[in-house]
């Protein structure tokens, strides 16, 4: 399968059901890294934010991701808690 940033420079663990009364257990959540996790993958929250950019315009140059998708993908990281 094509592997996207969110997986291959991961800022959160992801699990396959939500837990909790009221939620659709098959939906998914996942839980954010706190910054010290974000440092110690990635050394500064920049560096991660730059490998995340580069593996999304990897992405486009192999034609798994639009343009428009990788745009959008990477300004959601300014938005990012983390």
């Amino acid at each position: 399968g094509v592997r996207t940033p969110y997986i291959d420079v991961p800022d959160a663990v992801y699990f396959t059901n939500s837990p909790g009364p009221g939620t659709c257990r098959e939906i998914g959540h996942k839980v954010p890294f706190d910054t010290a996790r974000i440092i110690e993958l990635y050394g500064t929250r920049q560096a991660y934010m730059n490998l995340f950019r580069e593996t999304a315009d990897r992405l486009v140059k192999q034609r798994w991701l639009t343009e428009g998708d990788a745009k959008r993908i990477k300004q959601g990281l300014n938005s990012s808690s983390n």
